[in-house]
């Protein structure tokens, strides 16, 4: 799978001031509010603009985490299903026949998948789909050429997939790392709100 593609994202913009926006008829902040008043009971039920800040950004952060945990998955899914593509792919471009007059049966034809079995290359074709305007039967030189074709085909665009799957995860993660950020400064503007609060105590 190629891994030389550029990663392109945005940032994440998050309305300054959810409890403001609430009297906003837009649903879009009203449903971020709903949100931050629901989330906010871990903190007592406090409507304290930091304390709904944190609570909208640790859901969130939950949210983003299971997207990124079914998008990993997703790509291991289509990284397994690249190899045994190829591991076919090989097989039957090795068993292709050398003369125009000989045949070549796919399903006689084997190779190693993925999880270390041996299973049959016209099997493997007729499970995933994979056409060639053809029998996957007795094939000449020509018509496993045009065999090997579809599979390249086919490869090709699970390939272009599991790069837009790697952009999403990416994307996922930068949006992930986004909502702790917010969290880490929203403590530590608390933090410092807290001391300085002490310091002028104890002039």
């Amino acid at each position: 799978m190629p891994n030389d593609f550029k990663i392109m994202h945005g940032p994440v913009n998050i309305p300054p001031s959810a409890q403001q926006e609430a009297s906003d008829p837009t649903p879009a902040y009203s449903n971020i509010y709903n949100a931050a008043m629901g989330a906010s009971n871990q903190f007592g039920g406090s409507s304290n603009i930091e304390d709904l800040i944190m609570a909208v950004q640790f859901e969130r952060g939950d949210i983003l985490d299971q997207q990124i945990s079914d998008q990993m998955k997703d790509v291991e899914k289509r990284n397994k299903w690249l190899q045994d593509a190829n591991a076919a792919m090989n097989a039957l471009r090795n068993a292709r026949p050398n003369d125009t007059t000989s045949k070549v049966n796919p399903y006689n034809v084997e190779f190693t998948n993925s999880d270390g079995q041996q299973e049959s290359v016209g099997q493997w074709a007729y499970d995933n789909g994979v056409s060639s305007g053809q029998a996957w039967s007795d094939q000449t030189q020509a018509q496993v050429d045009q065999s090997l074709q579809s599979m390249k085909s086919a490869v090709d665009t699970a390939n272009s997939t599991s790069q837009m799957d790697m952009v999403r995860l990416q994307g996922l993660m930068d949006k992930r790392s986004q909502a702790y950020d917010m969290i880490s400064n929203t403590l530590q503007k608390t933090d410092k709100g807290t001391s300085d609060v002490i310091d002028k105590l104890g002039q």
